[in-house]
């Protein structure tokens, strides 16, 4: 108890005065920190209900920047929004101008009143009669203030929209939480995630023969995404070409573990300056998957088998003495136009000799027309 004035019972009220002012700016401190806490939490539990619905993996990357952006400034900005509350910091006296207003209003002060002191602290019997006789007729009124929480007057009377908002939402965020918190980590990962993806790759693709072997067609474009779309094998030649022309951008193209380099990059002016670049890869027998981007193409590449040339039949030319007419079949695997030969004469024992001919030397290479 202070001993401030010689009255006991003055002492006594001015105990019980500082505890009432001290209730009050407590009161005061709740009721301005509710209106500023209140709004962010529930902007907070609005966008963990999102995380925990996974609604931020159906928005592009642009989307997500956005609606992050867009709840950070609503939970900042939602403690000034329509927000009439004072600063949570207050004093001494403004607890004690908030009692006299609970009291009288604007006609009568008596906590102010009771609170004013002589200088130096100093009193005198006059004064303390005058503090006396404002507590007897106040000190009820003054003491009688409830400790208040500070959400009856935010959520109370004509907010009762606001509290039935409030309520909803942390249920909402309470049912989802518990339904589907289990990816809240790869979900908070994906709303943070604003890279823009890489475009689609625009590109061409075709399989051409070795040159040597004009009966084989070329593999279009639609015939090779066809085929990488149905997960199907071509059956490719060694020695083919596989041409790629991508667009814009380079293409990832894998090849048995490597990454396959341009070879070149051009721009035509009639793509409207789109930068390309084309890329060539001679097919092997080693030579089985190539990634593009994402799809692959599985190829079944086998060798060119050797021809095989059978002579049916051979006789004396009648006009040309010197000459041979030979009858012959040709058999190969992509097919034959035409076969050239040479003579000679080997011996029983293996000995190669010159034929015994007119000119007594070997004849030149004799083109055989295909029969």
């Amino acid at each position: 108890m202070s001993d401030i004035y010689k009255d006991p019972e003055l002492n006594a009220a001015q105990d019980a005065f500082e505890k009432a002012v001290s209730k009050r700016q407590w009161s005061m401190i709740r009721e301005r920190i509710v209106p500023r806490v209140m709004p962010p939490m529930a902007v907070s539990a609005v966008f963990t209900t999102t995380l925990f619905l996974d609604v931020w993996s159906h928005l592009p990357p642009q989307g997500r920047m956005v609606g992050m952006i867009a709840f950070a400034a609503a939970a900042i900005a939602s403690p000034f929004v329509k927000n009439k509350a004072g600063s949570p910091l207050v004093s001494k006296d403004d607890a004690i101008h908030a009692i006299d207003k609970d009291i009288e209003g604007k006609k009568n002060f008596p906590a102010l009143d009771f609170s004013d002191k002589l200088e130096n602290n100093v009193t005198n019997p006059l004064w303390e009669a005058s503090k006396k006789q404002i507590w007897n007729k106040w000190g009820d009124a003054i003491t009688a203030q409830e400790r208040k929480n500070g959400f009856a007057p935010y959520y109370g009377g004509e907010h009762k929209t606001r509290a039935a908002a409030h309520v909803a939402i942390a249920c909402a965020a309470a049912l989802s939480g518990t339904l589907f918190s289990d990816n809240l980590k790869d979900n908070w990962q994906t709303a943070m995630d604003w890279t823009v993806p890489i475009p689609p790759l625009v590109y061409t693709a075709t399989i051409a023969p070795p040159a040597a072997i004009s009966s084989l067609e070329d593999f279009d474009d639609e015939q090779l995404k066809g085929a990488m779309h149905n997960g199907q094998a071509l059956q490719a030649h060694v020695q083919s070409i596989l041409t790629i022309v991508a667009q814009d951008r380079p293409a990832i193209i894998i090849i048995n573990g490597n990454s396959e380099e341009p070879l070149e990059v051009f721009t035509l002016e009639e793509l409207g300056r789109t930068q390309n670049y084309i890329y060539e890869i001679t097919l092997d027998e080693t030579t089985q998957t190539i990634q593009i981007e994402d799809a692959l193409l599985n190829l079944a590449v086998r060798e060119d088998a050797k021809p095989s040339v059978t002579i049916t039949g051979a006789a004396p030319d009648v006009d040309l003495p010197t000459s041979l007419s030979l009858q012959y079949r040709i058999t190969d695997d992509t097919g034959a136009k035409e076969a050239s030969g040479r003579m000679q004469i080997t011996t029983p024992d293996g000995e190669v000799r010159s034929p015994v001919l007119e000119s007594n030397r070997l004849p030149e290479i004799i083109i055989l027309p295909y029969e």
